[in-house]
Protein backbone atom coordinates (compact mmCIF):
# COMPACT_ATOMS: atom_id res chain seq x y z
CA UNK A 1 0.00 0.00 0.00
CA UNK A 2 1.45 3.34 -0.93
CA UNK A 3 0.21 6.65 0.27
CA UNK A 4 0.95 9.95 -0.45
CA UNK A 5 0.38 10.98 3.17
CA UNK A 6 0.12 9.20 6.64
CA UNK A 7 -3.65 9.56 6.35
CA UNK A 8 -3.65 9.09 10.77
CA UNK A 9 -2.41 13.32 10.53
CA UNK A 10 -5.71 14.75 9.66
CA UNK A 11 -8.75 11.83 9.85
CA UNK A 12 -9.11 8.55 12.09
CA UNK A 13 -7.55 5.11 10.39
CA UNK A 14 -8.82 1.77 12.01
CA UNK A 15 -7.63 -1.10 12.27
CA UNK A 16 -9.13 -4.48 13.58
CA UNK A 17 -6.88 -6.80 16.25
CA UNK A 18 -7.61 -9.89 18.24
CA UNK A 19 -5.30 -11.50 20.42
CA UNK A 20 -6.71 -14.89 20.04
CA UNK A 21 -6.05 -15.92 24.56
CA UNK A 22 -6.43 -19.71 23.85
CA UNK A 23 -9.44 -19.91 22.87
CA UNK A 24 -11.60 -22.84 21.41
CA UNK A 25 -11.72 -22.82 17.62
CA UNK A 26 -15.33 -22.77 17.84
CA UNK A 27 -15.38 -19.09 19.58
CA UNK A 28 -12.43 -17.67 17.30
CA UNK A 29 -14.42 -18.89 14.41
CA UNK A 30 -17.67 -17.46 15.67
CA UNK A 31 -15.43 -14.22 16.13
CA UNK A 32 -13.88 -14.12 12.89
CA UNK A 33 -16.92 -14.54 11.33
CA UNK A 34 -18.76 -12.26 12.71
CA UNK A 35 -16.62 -9.19 12.52
CA UNK A 36 -14.10 -10.21 9.91
CA UNK A 37 -14.57 -8.91 5.85
CA UNK A 38 -12.68 -8.36 2.99
CA UNK A 39 -13.28 -4.76 3.86
CA UNK A 40 -11.87 -4.61 7.06
CA UNK A 41 -8.69 -6.03 7.38
CA UNK A 42 -8.15 -8.34 10.99
CA UNK A 43 -4.49 -8.60 12.68
CA UNK A 44 -4.49 -11.62 15.26
CA UNK A 45 -1.74 -12.38 17.89
CA UNK A 46 -1.40 -16.06 18.23
CA UNK A 47 -1.25 -17.80 21.29
CA UNK A 48 -1.65 -21.37 20.20
CA UNK A 49 -2.19 -23.96 17.68
CA UNK A 50 -5.82 -23.01 15.72
CA UNK A 51 -7.10 -25.84 13.46
CA UNK A 52 -9.47 -23.15 12.13
CA UNK A 53 -7.46 -19.88 11.60
CA UNK A 54 -4.60 -22.43 9.86
CA UNK A 55 -7.20 -23.21 7.26
CA UNK A 56 -7.87 -19.19 6.21
CA UNK A 57 -6.26 -18.19 3.09
CA UNK A 58 -7.49 -14.44 2.87
CA UNK A 59 -5.06 -12.12 2.30
CA UNK A 60 -6.40 -9.28 4.74
CA UNK A 61 -5.74 -11.94 7.76
CA UNK A 62 -2.15 -11.58 9.01
CA UNK A 63 -0.88 -13.28 12.20
CA UNK A 64 1.73 -12.55 14.98
CA UNK A 65 2.49 -13.86 18.12
CA UNK A 66 1.12 -13.10 21.66
CA UNK A 67 3.82 -14.58 23.59
CA UNK A 68 3.37 -14.97 27.77
CA UNK A 69 5.95 -14.05 29.67
CA UNK A 70 4.23 -14.08 33.01
CA UNK A 71 4.81 -16.79 35.54
CA UNK A 72 3.11 -20.13 35.30
CA UNK A 73 3.01 -19.20 31.48
CA UNK A 74 2.49 -22.45 29.28
CA UNK A 75 4.45 -21.02 26.65
CA UNK A 76 7.42 -21.86 28.81
CA UNK A 77 9.84 -20.98 32.20
CA UNK A 78 12.11 -18.43 30.35
CA UNK A 79 11.97 -15.92 27.86
CA UNK A 80 13.80 -18.14 25.19
CA UNK A 81 11.40 -20.73 25.71
CA UNK A 82 8.32 -18.33 25.38
CA UNK A 83 9.47 -17.24 22.40
CA UNK A 84 10.67 -20.92 20.75
CA UNK A 85 6.88 -22.20 21.78
CA UNK A 86 5.21 -18.63 19.94
CA UNK A 87 7.50 -19.41 16.83
CA UNK A 88 6.03 -23.25 16.55
CA UNK A 89 2.56 -21.29 15.86
CA UNK A 90 3.88 -18.55 13.49
CA UNK A 91 7.34 -19.43 12.16
CA UNK A 92 8.73 -15.57 11.07
CA UNK A 93 6.20 -12.97 12.83
CA UNK A 94 7.18 -9.53 11.70
CA UNK A 95 4.74 -8.13 14.91
CA UNK A 96 4.29 -9.42 18.29
CA UNK A 97 1.98 -8.05 21.33
CA UNK A 98 2.89 -9.94 24.53
CA UNK A 99 0.12 -11.22 26.76
CA UNK A 100 -1.24 -8.36 29.28
CA UNK A 101 2.01 -6.06 27.84
CA UNK A 102 3.89 -7.28 29.20
CA UNK A 103 7.32 -5.09 28.10
CA UNK A 104 10.93 -5.09 29.14
CA UNK A 105 14.03 -4.42 27.13
CA UNK A 106 15.07 -7.98 27.24
CA UNK A 107 12.13 -9.58 25.72
CA UNK A 108 11.88 -6.76 22.96
CA UNK A 109 15.54 -7.51 21.95
CA UNK A 110 14.95 -11.10 21.74
CA UNK A 111 11.77 -10.90 19.88
CA UNK A 112 13.64 -8.60 17.67
CA UNK A 113 16.48 -11.10 16.93
CA UNK A 114 13.87 -13.45 16.00
CA UNK A 115 12.70 -11.17 12.79
CA UNK A 116 9.98 -9.07 14.72
CA UNK A 117 10.03 -5.55 12.82
CA UNK A 118 7.35 -3.76 15.08
CA UNK A 119 4.67 -4.01 17.86
CA UNK A 120 1.32 -2.97 19.28
CA UNK A 121 2.46 -3.74 22.94
CA UNK A 122 1.22 -0.65 24.67
CA UNK A 123 -2.91 -0.04 25.23
CA UNK A 124 -4.26 3.54 25.59
CA UNK A 125 -7.67 4.41 26.82
CA UNK A 126 -8.57 5.84 23.92
CA UNK A 127 -6.08 8.37 23.99
CA UNK A 128 -6.42 10.57 20.73
CA UNK A 129 -3.89 11.72 17.91
CA UNK A 130 -2.42 8.70 18.06
CA UNK A 131 0.61 7.95 15.76
CA UNK A 132 3.11 5.27 14.98
CA UNK A 133 6.22 5.75 17.89
CA UNK A 134 9.56 4.91 18.15
CA UNK A 135 10.92 2.86 20.93
CA UNK A 136 14.29 3.25 23.42
CA UNK A 137 15.49 0.33 21.29
CA UNK A 138 14.48 1.50 17.83
CA UNK A 139 11.81 -0.17 16.75
CA UNK A 140 7.74 0.83 15.44
CA UNK A 141 5.14 0.51 18.00
CA UNK A 142 1.97 1.31 16.82
CA UNK A 143 -0.46 1.84 20.28
CA UNK A 144 -4.04 0.03 20.77
CA UNK A 145 -6.86 2.35 20.77
CA UNK A 146 -9.62 0.83 22.30
CA UNK A 147 -9.77 -2.56 24.04
CA UNK A 148 -12.68 -4.55 25.38
CA UNK A 149 -11.22 -5.76 28.69
CA UNK A 150 -10.26 -2.18 29.49
CA UNK A 151 -13.80 -0.69 28.07
CA UNK A 152 -15.16 -3.60 30.50
CA UNK A 153 -12.68 -3.17 33.35
CA UNK A 154 -13.97 1.30 33.66
CA UNK A 155 -17.33 -0.20 33.60
CA UNK A 156 -18.09 1.83 30.13
CA UNK A 157 -21.95 1.40 28.57
CA UNK A 158 -22.53 -1.39 26.22
CA UNK A 159 -24.23 0.82 23.89
CA UNK A 160 -22.25 2.10 21.58
CA UNK A 161 -25.02 4.60 19.92
CA UNK A 162 -24.91 5.78 23.60
CA UNK A 163 -21.48 5.95 24.03
CA UNK A 164 -19.64 9.36 23.85
CA UNK A 165 -17.63 8.44 20.72
CA UNK A 166 -16.07 11.79 19.96
CA UNK A 167 -12.49 10.15 20.81
CA UNK A 168 -13.43 8.02 17.64
CA UNK A 169 -13.90 10.86 15.61
CA UNK A 170 -10.93 12.52 15.95
CA UNK A 171 -7.66 12.45 13.78
CA UNK A 172 -4.84 9.31 14.84
CA UNK A 173 -4.63 5.70 14.77
CA UNK A 174 -7.71 3.33 15.91
CA UNK A 175 -6.32 0.17 16.91
CA UNK A 176 -8.84 -1.93 17.94
CA UNK A 177 -8.16 -4.94 19.95
CA UNK A 178 -10.68 -7.99 20.67
CA UNK A 179 -10.96 -11.05 22.42
CA UNK A 180 -12.77 -13.77 21.04
CA UNK A 181 -14.03 -14.98 24.16
CA UNK A 182 -15.22 -12.05 24.94
CA UNK A 183 -16.82 -11.80 22.22
CA UNK A 184 -18.58 -15.11 22.10
CA UNK A 185 -19.77 -15.25 25.72
CA UNK A 186 -21.24 -11.62 25.73
CA UNK A 187 -18.96 -10.49 28.59
CA UNK A 188 -21.06 -7.55 30.43
CA UNK A 189 -18.66 -7.15 33.20
CA UNK A 190 -15.11 -8.47 33.98
CA UNK A 191 -16.30 -10.34 36.57
CA UNK A 192 -18.49 -12.33 34.35
CA UNK A 193 -15.73 -13.77 32.45
CA UNK A 194 -13.47 -13.90 35.40
CA UNK A 195 -15.81 -16.14 37.70
CA UNK A 196 -16.39 -18.47 33.99
CA UNK A 197 -12.68 -19.04 33.37
CA UNK A 198 -11.96 -19.56 37.16
CA UNK A 199 -13.97 -22.48 37.50
CA UNK A 200 -12.64 -24.20 33.90
CA UNK A 201 -9.61 -26.00 33.36
CA UNK A 202 -7.12 -24.51 31.04
CA UNK A 203 -7.72 -27.54 28.69
CA UNK A 204 -10.94 -27.15 29.13
CA UNK A 205 -11.17 -23.65 28.05
CA UNK A 206 -9.41 -24.26 24.67
CA UNK A 207 -11.71 -26.71 23.45
CA UNK A 208 -15.09 -24.91 24.51
CA UNK A 209 -17.72 -25.69 21.74
CA UNK A 210 -20.61 -24.65 20.52
CA UNK A 211 -23.13 -25.65 23.23
CA UNK A 212 -20.26 -24.71 25.68
CA UNK A 213 -20.85 -21.15 24.57
CA UNK A 214 -24.51 -20.86 24.03
CA UNK A 215 -24.65 -22.63 27.50
CA UNK A 216 -22.28 -19.80 29.20
CA UNK A 217 -22.61 -16.91 26.93
CA UNK A 218 -24.38 -13.31 28.57
CA UNK A 219 -28.00 -12.86 27.43
CA UNK A 220 -28.18 -9.52 28.15
CA UNK A 221 -26.11 -6.62 26.84
CA UNK A 222 -22.71 -7.46 26.66
CA UNK A 223 -19.94 -6.17 24.88
CA UNK A 224 -20.52 -8.38 21.77
CA UNK A 225 -23.30 -6.08 20.73
CA UNK A 226 -21.29 -3.12 21.17
CA UNK A 227 -18.33 -4.33 19.57
CA UNK A 228 -20.79 -5.19 16.30
CA UNK A 229 -22.78 -1.45 16.66
CA UNK A 230 -19.22 -0.05 16.46
CA UNK A 231 -18.23 -2.06 13.64
CA UNK A 232 -20.82 -0.91 11.76
CA UNK A 233 -20.81 2.55 12.71
CA UNK A 234 -16.84 2.48 11.54
CA UNK A 235 -18.50 0.70 7.89
CA UNK A 236 -21.36 2.96 7.18
CA UNK A 237 -18.96 5.83 7.74
CA UNK A 238 -16.57 4.41 5.66
CA UNK A 239 -13.54 5.49 7.66
CA UNK A 240 -10.26 4.21 5.90
CA UNK A 241 -9.52 0.65 7.53
CA UNK A 242 -5.65 -0.97 7.21
CA UNK A 243 -4.11 -3.72 8.43
CA UNK A 244 -1.20 -3.60 11.40
CA UNK A 245 1.09 -4.39 8.22
CA UNK A 246 -0.43 -1.32 6.14
CA UNK A 247 0.09 0.81 8.84
CA UNK A 248 3.94 0.05 9.68
CA UNK A 249 4.95 0.31 5.66
CA UNK A 250 3.15 3.45 5.38
CA UNK A 251 4.36 4.86 8.44
CA UNK A 252 8.06 3.45 7.24
CA UNK A 253 7.48 5.35 3.66
CA UNK A 254 6.79 8.57 4.91
CA UNK A 255 9.94 8.44 7.58
CA UNK A 256 13.44 10.78 6.32
CA UNK A 257 16.42 9.37 6.20
CA UNK A 258 17.20 11.72 9.34
CA UNK A 259 14.50 9.98 11.40
CA UNK A 260 15.47 6.28 10.73
CA UNK A 261 16.28 4.81 14.09
CA UNK A 262 17.69 0.84 13.30
CA UNK A 263 16.36 -1.42 16.23
CA UNK A 264 18.74 -2.65 18.29
CA UNK A 265 19.78 -6.18 18.10
CA UNK A 266 22.00 -7.32 21.23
Amino acid sequence: MILDVAPWKSEPVFCLTSDTDWASDASIRFFHESTHNTDFPISYFITHDSEYLSTLSDDAVEFGIHPNFLAGSSHGDSFDEVINTCLAYVSAPSFFRCHKYFDVDDTIVKLLNVGCKFDSNLCTLMDTELKPLTHRLGHTRLPVFWEDGAHLTHGFPLDFNAFDNSAFLSPGLKILNMHAMHYTLNTPTQSFAKSIKDNTERSDWNTFSDSDIKRLEHSGKGIRNFIDEMLAWIRDRNFIRMSLTDIYNVHMQHIVPSEVHHPLHL
